[in-house]
This record gives C-alpha cells, sequence and structure tokens, in this order.
C-alpha cells in the first residue's frame, strides 16, 4: 500500500473510532430523564434537522443527547441544543408575538421586483404570496411578518420595511406595483 493511502486510511479510522466513542449507544440510555433535563421520555419535542424545526417523539436520552423518532420512523441522536419543547400556536387574529399590529389598511396593493418574482398582493390585513393560499400580515419594528394561522411565531416569512416604502425579502427586494 501506498504511504499516501495507508495515511488517508489510518486518518479514517481513527475519525471513525472517534465518532463512534462520542455516540451515545441505547443501552446506556436511562429510562428517566436526568434532573436538569426540562424532557421526560415519551415526550413530543421539536428537533432542528435538515435545517428546519421538526416534531419527533423523545425515546431516550443520555447527558445533553437525545434520541429521537420523526413521523416516518427515522431516529436520530440530538445535541440539546438542537430540541426544544413544543410551543402552542398564536391563535388566529391575534399577534403572533408581542407588540405586533396588523397590517390593515397599512399595506395594501401588489408588490414585487422587476421580474415578477416573488410578488406579494396585500389586503385587509393578509398577503398572499403568489397566488397561494391566504396568511395574516403583522407589522413592528420595521418588518413585516406574513403568519400561517396555527404555526409557531420562528416559522414567519419576515421582511424588512425599507425608507423608501419597498420590502427587503429573503429573496431580494420587491416594490409595490399597484393596487
Amino acid at each position: 500500500m501506498k504511504p499516501a493511502k495507508s495515511r488517508l486510511l489510518l486518518l479514517a479510522l481513527a475519525i471513525v473510532s472517534i465518532l463512534n466513542a462520542q455516540a451515545p449507544k441505547a443501552a446506556d440510555s436511562p429510562k428517566k430523564s436526568p434532573s436538569s433535563s426540562p424532557f421526560k421520555t415519551g415526550d413530543t419535542v421539536e428537533v432542528f434537522l435538515f435545517g428546519e424545526w421538526t416534531k419527533a417523539q423523545l425515546l431516550a436520552m443520555h447527558q445533553n443527547q437525545y434520541n429521537i423518532q420523526l413521523p416516518d420512523g427515522a431516529k436520530y441522536w440530538m445535541r440539546g441544543s438542537e430540541v426544544r419543547k413544543v410551543a402552542p400556536p398564536a391563535p388566529p387574529r391575534q399577534p403572533p408575538k408581542p407588540g405586533l399590529t396588523s397590517c390593515a389598511e397599512k399595506m395594501e396593493g401588489k408588490y414585487s421586483n422587476s421580474s415578477g418574482f416573488p410578488s406579494i398582493v396585500f389586503h385587509s390585513g393578509k398577503a398572499s404570496v403568489q397566488g397561494d393560499e391566504e396568511v395574516e400580515c403583522w407589522m413592528g419594528g420595521g418588518k413585516i411578518y406574513l403568519h400561517s394561522t396555527g404555526t409557531r411565531a420562528d416559522q414567519d416569512f419576515v421582511m424588512g420595511v425599507n425608507n423608501d416604502g419597498s420590502l427587503d425579502t429573503p429573496l431580494g427586494e420587491i416594490r409595490k406595483k399597484g393596487n
């Protein structure tokens, strides 16, 4: 075996050995939560996986590691920073966050960029993005929050309001094009 290949093989084996030593084992997992954990086995939690928060069931815990199962049956060990309690969604017609007010009569008309994408139509405190179903529209702190009823506030589509009235979206700046 060539020296470069053997060093690469040794490095790969060392990495696998380290990862195996750090991964909690299902047999080591206690049935009861540690006193410092806000969770207990069987709780429904949300986990940050693949870039988004997803509901899951807590199967086991070991120190600051949580074994969870997703609705599709997939199981993962997650760090404590990637697990949170399931918070109730904001009730309809109430701001998803304190201090927000309805966009009604403040934001009206169609906004888009020169290509027409994205396109958002505001009317009567609601908004429709690209013709999809209407969502609630809330304002506060120089931002607009598009909120789907029954979802958590951290899942809102948030846009900044610029001094000239244009909107700064995650997809780029959009301007009012008409009513």
